[in-house]
């Protein structure tokens, strides 16, 4: 049976953090952080936690929204 694509996802360990800062969250999709602000305002950015004053997010919340953005192609692209 085939392997199935690589996973070029960062490596969870023990001393990974469950939920991470804008900062952290927006480097690991790939965006800038004010793009992740913008989509979290607009309510098309992946699920978050608010703490208080904080925001968090949660890695298997960005790695469903990730999943959920993908396409093989241009026709594929649904805006969510």
């Amino acid at each position: 049976m085939p392997a199935g694509p690589p996973d070029h996802s960062p490596p969870v360990s023990v001393d990974t953090p469950m939920c991470l800062t804008t900062v952290e969250a927006a480097a690991y999709v790939g965006l800038a952080k004010n793009t992740l602000e913008k989509m979290r305002s607009y309510g098309d950015g992946p699920k978050y936690i608010k703490y208080r004053r904080s925001v968090r997010y949660r890695i298997k919340y960005l790695d469903a929204w990730v999943l959920a953005h993908m396409a093989s192609n241009t026709s594929e692209y649904e805006r969510h």
